[in-house]
This record gives structure tokens, C-alpha cells and sequence, in this order.
């Protein structure tokens, strides 16, 4: 553990590297339920610099009762005023109760931006305990989770992930903004099959197993889990970097939040299904940090106003373009201060950025077990010395875990312009190939800016478009990001060029068995698996960030109406237990060994893996069919001695390998057992 975060189990810490301070008070209060809530505070108590930038006061000396839940926050005077903010490494914070803020003297000129949460934590009688907001039902041991054994979680080459956005909606009426929210509980409903208090009627959760366990993925990758100011959205600015967001963690049927447990719940029922956490994480900006009111400069850039000699001011795109903060400020990774370093616990030279955002990246890695780190918008961090710490960093803190080997730790980074020499240099495991999701759209239309064949080899081979291995690139249909043309859910790209319904859904398939058999890391938004549509769209059938980027996810109600979606669900979920286990499809060898483009014939076949166990695809890119009962052969089929053909979208065994017929814009996917 970090000497910061062992130092933080007894004492009150404020750390404020680079920055001159004329006093730093905590203040401590307790609360009751009732309404209003009650709050009573507590005399302000001292801290003591005791190194530089490092004010702490003991937990001993502040007259705290065990077993007792106290909100607390850190008031903070510089030359100029005072102000009370939020410990910046709280693991929890209660948004219902707010500090005030110094109005007559507002940082930003905007006092109305510098309300701050209460942190909250309890006193064992020894140490300084994570807790919600709230007592009687709720034990340490509840709030973090034992360590599950490593070699029962998949590897890199096996994931298939779930992107799992935390809200989603139900069903709504024509022109409505029907919205709702989902929850960690919510979440966990969908893993344990347990009615959750937001949606009691959801149909998903009458199903004979839990539909995640139904649906076979072994691997979720929540949107941010960190705690934001922002409201009912999917919280792409983080505001408390250790404490998972207050408002995922308060259920409609809740009287009080309760984040920790219910996220330590989820993190279980995952775990005990064998299915791996993949935490997103935003790191080149922060929404209203504690520390932009008493320590800006330390720690984050108004960009637009650095001069261009600043190494914290561009991006990493060719441009070299001004970092963007989304409304957020950006954060600073290359500003030396000498200054106490949480991370070795010694007086030196330190980036306080940088080592502000691995401290609280061990807090997820040792209380939740989180598997492996999206980097969100990567050419805003644009410090890859400060990335491949963090990668490093988190590879180590996996590999001190019982079993733990380098294949169960993944990092990504996001970014559109796909920077290869990040995974080249080894700064993170791979990144998001963005291209893919239209290069597969545009061979499931049939289209191609070339060569078709060769631009379908390309798609499915990311070692023909600059990647080394499969674990480099994370491969996918749809994102959350599905503002704008050509960005949306992969069902509303096919109505939106011209295809009904039902030819949708067999375009939908026809993705996914390219998806699941490509060479890459497949990754799921939830909802594509039946192909989901989206609720909220403007007059030309787009999404925007204002009408529906983030307030319209997922409507399982659909897959419950609509038998349609029903055979797509069950025919991608039999895809993906196959990616998920067999060994061909986790491996990077691919052959290509079959093309047919005659007489307006766009059929390819192409084996993974070995040829004593392959996976075999064919994949028809084309209107044109054999028709019932007619044979199409297709040549240089594998020979596989001693085992029988099954045909894995459909489970059914194959009595012709290779001589079945084809249909049109349809592809099956074979293997062997």
C-alpha cells in the first residue's frame, strides 16, 4: 500500500503539494435521518504540516466515538480567504449535505460552484474506516470485497465485454421523456435475476437465469464509477476520483445512499460468475475537484490561456490542438513541485497530478479487484510517460493478487485517430479501434472504398490494419458515444439506411458473426445484443448530446416484445460463449481460404486457430443465395480427424461441413467438438 493511503488509516490527511497555506481545520459533524436531515458539527480541529505540502491531525485526538458515521470536510485558508471542500481522496461523499461557500470572495466568480460534499467515514477505534451514509446496516467488510481467486477470471484473449451504462430507460411513449436511472443495485439485479426497485415489472428478470449469465459475456466495463457532480448522466467527468458516485449508489426505494455496498455487491456477483470488472476511468479533466478552489495551479491548466511552450497545453493529434475539458479543467501531468509524495512518502520532485490519480487507482484495484482500465479520451491526457505509469502501476497492483498473471490486467486507451505507438511503445495494453465499427458497417451493406475482399480481410485481421496482436485492439459494433451519423446503435445504422425490420435483424447477425470472429478484443454496448434502438432522435433520425446521447441507453423492454430480437439475443449470445471459449477464436492466426465473388457471389470463408481445432466462418456479403436444399461448396475446407461439425449460432449439429447452403446476408459460424 502506499505510505499515503497506510498514513490515511489513522490520521486526517490533507495533501497540498506547491501550495502555500495559512491553516488547514477539519471539520467533523454527525447526522440524523429525519426531514430535513439533521447536522451537528463538531469545534474546528487543527491539522499540522508536517512535511511539506502534507497536513494531517490523528484520528485518536479527535474525540471520535467507535462505531460512529461522521461526515467531515477540510476548511482551508490561503493569504486571500477560506474556504470548506471535500478531502479529495474521500471514499465516500453525501451529496445531501453541502458546505457552504466563501460568496464573498468566489475563486471562479461563480459561488454557486464551490458547494462542496460532505466526505464520509467511520472509527473503528483504531482506524479510519470507508462507510456510507448510514450505519446500522452496514460492517466494513460489506464495503470492499475479499479477493477472488484470479485464475477463475478469463484472460485478455478470452474477454468478450459488456460496455454497461448504468442507466437505462423504460418504455417510452411517442414524443416522452420517460427516462429513468439505473443504479449499482439495478446492476446487480441483472446479474443476480433479483426484481430491482427501479424496474419491478422488467421482464428481463423473470428469465430462468440471471441475464447476464444468459447472455455468456465475462466481462463488464461500467461507465465511470467515480463519483460526479453530474447529474443523471453518465458521469464523463469526475469529481471524487476514490468514492464510487454517490447517486449510482441510491436506489429509488433507498432512504439513504449506500455506493460502496452496492458496488462491492455487484463486484461479487460478478466475480463469483466468473466475469471480469473493466473499469472507465476520465483522466485529462476533472468536474469542480476540491482542489481547483485552494490549488489550481498545482494541479490543472486553463489551456487556452498557456503559451505554447507549456507542455501540458496540446493534444496528442497530429494538429497538435488545444486539450479540451468538455466544460472541465484539464489536468496538469508535467508541473514539478518538491513537495511530500504520497507514493513513496518522502519529501522529492513529484508530478502532484500524476501521483494524485495513481493513489486513487490503487483504492479501485485493492477494494473492488478491478481487472483492467478504458482511459477515456487519451488525447487529452496526452503525457504517455504519465499513461504507461499508470498502465505499470496497475499491472503491478494486479500481479501482488493470489494467481494473478500478466493476461488477466488490461489497459486501453481511447482515442479516434487510433495512436498505435501507445500499445508499440508499451504505454497500455492496446487501444479502441475506432475504425472498425465502420469498416464492419460498411461490409454488412456491402460497401468498400476498394477492393471489397481485401477490405474485408483488413476488418476482420486487425494485423492487416497496424495491430500486432489481438490483444492490441478492442473491436466493436456500437459505443455509448452514438452522437452523430454513423455513430449510432448498429440497428438504427441499418434502418437509417433503408433496410425494414426483419432485414435488419439479419444484418444485426451477420455484425456480430464478423465481431465475435474477428482478431481483436469484442466489446458489447448493451442493448446491440438485441438490437436495441434508441428512443430520443431528431427530425433526421440522429442522436444528439442534448436529446439522447446519455439520457436514452437501453430499453430491454424490446427484447421482451419482439420475437425478432428474441432470435437475435439467443443467437448472439451462443456466438459469444464460443468466443469466450474457444481457444481458435483467442489466438491471433486467421486464414482466409475461401472467395467466391462470381455471378454476383460475395462469399468469404476464413479459419481461426489451428487446423486440428479451427473455427470456421462463412460469411455471405451478398443478396444473392443458394436457396433451400441446394448445396454451396466451399473449397479448401479443413479437415478435422475424429470430431463432428456443429454450427454455432443455431447449436445444431453439421452433417455436410462445407456443403451446406447459403443464404443471403447471412453468415454461420463452425467448430469442431
Amino acid at each position: 500500500m502506499y505510505p499515503f493511503n497506510q498514513l490515511r488509516e489513522t490520521h486526517f490527511t490533507l495533501w497540498t503539494p506547491g501550495v502555500a497555506l495559512q491553516g488547514v481545520n477539519l471539520i467533523l459533524a454527525t447526522v440524523k435521518n429525519g426531514s430535513p436531515i439533521s447536522v451537528v458539527k463538531k469545534e474546528p480541529i487543527p491539522l499540522k504540516e508536517i512535511e511539506a505540502g502534507l497536513w494531517t491531525v490523528p484520528a485518536k485526538s479527535a474525540g471520535l466515538e467507535k462505531d460512529t458515521i461522521y461526515c467531515y470536510w477540510f476548511e482551508v485558508t490561503d493569504d486571500t480567504r477560506s474556504i470548506t471542500v471535500t478531502d479529495p481522496f474521500a471514499t465516500s461523499v453525501d451529496w445531501r449535505i453541502l458546505s457552504k461557500p466563501n460568496s464573498t470572495k468566489p475563486r471562479f466568480d461563480k459561488a454557486d460552484e464551490e458547494y462542496y460534499p460532505a466526505g464520509v467515514i467511520s472509527w473503528s477505534g483504531e482506524k479510519l474506516q470507508v462507510a456510507d451514509p448510514v450505519l446500522e446496516d452496514i460492517t466494513p467488510t460489506l464495503l470492499s470485497i475479499t479477493p477472488y481467486p484470479e485464475k477463475d477470471l478469463p484472460t485478455n484473449r478470452q474477454l468478450v465485454i459488456y460496455e454497461l451504462p448504468t442507466a437505462w430507460v423504460r418504455p417510452n411513449k411517442p414524443g416522452s421523456r420517460d427516462e429513468s436511472i439505473g443504479t449499482f443495485h439495478d446492476v446487480y439485479s441483472l446479474l443476480s435475476g433479483e426484481i430491482s426497485g427501479a424496474f419491478p415489472d422488467l421482464e428481463v428478470l423473470e428469465l430462468e437465469k440471471p441475464y447476464i449469465e444468459s447472455l455468456g459475456v465475462n466481462s463488464i466495463e461500467f461507465l465511470p464509477l467515480a463519483d460526479s457532480v453530474y447529474p443523471r448522466q453518465w458521469a464523463y467527468g469526475t469529481t471524487n476520483f476514490n468514492a464510487p458516485d454517490y447517486e449510482l449508489g441510491f436506489s429509488e426505494n433507498y432512504t439513504h445512499p449506500a455506493p460502496n455496498r452496492d458496488l462491492a455487491n455487484v463486484v461479487r456477483a460478478m466475480h463469483s460468475r466468473g466475469i471480469r470488472l473493466i473499469s472507465d476511468v476520465v483522466m485529462g479533466f476533472a468536474k469542480r475537484s476540491p482542489y481547483r478552489s485552494f490549488a489550481f495551479d498545482t494541479f490543472f491548466i486553463n489551456a487556452h490561456g498557456a503559451p505554447d511552450s507549456d507542455p501540458d497545453k496540446f493534444n496528442s493529434r497530429p494538429n497538435r490542438g488545444i486539450r479540451d475539458g468538455y466544460g472541465a479543467d484539464l489536468w496538469r501531468y508535467a508541473k514539478e513541485v518538491t513537495a511530500y509524495s504520497p507514493l513513496t512518502g518522502k519529501v522529492e520532485t513529484i508530478y502532484p497530478g500524476r501521483e494524485y490519480l495513481l493513489v486513487c487507482q490503487e483504492r479501485w484495484m485493492r477494494d473492488f479487484q478491478v481487472g483492467g482500465f478504458r482511459l477515456d479520451s487519451v488525447e487529452n491526457v496526452y503525457n504517455w510517460d504519465f499513461v504507461q505509469a499508470f498502465n505499470e502501476s496497475g499491472r503491478r497492483l494486479h500481479l501482488e493478487r493470489e494467481g494473478a498473471t500478466d493476461e488477466g490486467y488490461l489497459c486501453v486507451g481511447e482515442e479516434l485517430s487510433e495512436p498505435r505507438e501507445l500499445f508499440k511503445q508499451g504505454r497500455t495494453t492496446g487501444i479502441w479501434r475506432e475504425h472498425y465499427k465502420a469498416m464492419v458497417r460498411d461490409i454488412i451493406m456491402g460497401r468498400a472504398p476498394g477492393n471489397f475482399d481485401d477490405y474485408v480481410k483488413k476488418t476482420i485481421d486487425s494485423r492487416r490494419d497496424g495491430y500486432d496482436t489481438l490483444t492490441n485492439a478492442v473491436i466493436f459494433l456500437t459505443t455509448h458515444d452514438v452522437e452523430g451519423q454513423g455513430n449510432e446503435r448498429i440497428y438504427r445504422y441499418l434502418k437509417n439506411n433503408g433496410l425494414d425490420h426483419p432485414t435488419a435483424l439479419r444484418r444485426v447477425k451477420l455484425a456480430f458473426a464478423c465481431l465475435l470472429t474477428s482478431v481483436g478484443i469484442p466489446l458489447i454496448l448493451a442493448g446491440d445484443e438485441f438490437a436495441d434502438d434508441h428512443d430520443l432522435l431528431d427530425a433526421n433520425k440522429n442522436v444528439t448530446h442534448e436529446g439522447g446521447k446519455q439520457v436514452d441507453p437501453v430499453n430491454f423492454d424490446r427484447l421482451a416484445r419482439d420475437d425478432g430480437r428474441k432470435a437475435v439475443k439467443e443467437y448472439v449470445s451462443n456466438l459469444i460463449k464460443l468466443r469466450g471459449n474457444h481457444p481458435a477464436l483467442g489466438s491471433d492466426e486467421v486464414d482466409f481460404f475461401w472467395s467466391d465473388y462470381n455471378d454476383g457471389k460475395r462469399v468469404v470463408a476464413w479459419r481461426r486457430g489451428p487446423r486440428e481445432n479451427p473455427v470456421v466462418v462463412v460469411a455471405n456479403f451478398s443478396g444473392w443465395k443458394s436457396g433451400d436444399g441446394n448445396e454451396y461448396v466451399v473449397g479448401n475446407w479443413p479437415s478435422v480427424e475424429g470430431k463432428s461439425w456443429k454450427e454455432a449460432g443455431l447449436g445444431r449439429v453439421v452433417d455436410k461441413p462445407g456443403r451446406e447452403g447459403v443464404f443471403d446476408w447471412e453468415a454461420k459460424v463452425y467448430y469442431c467438438e
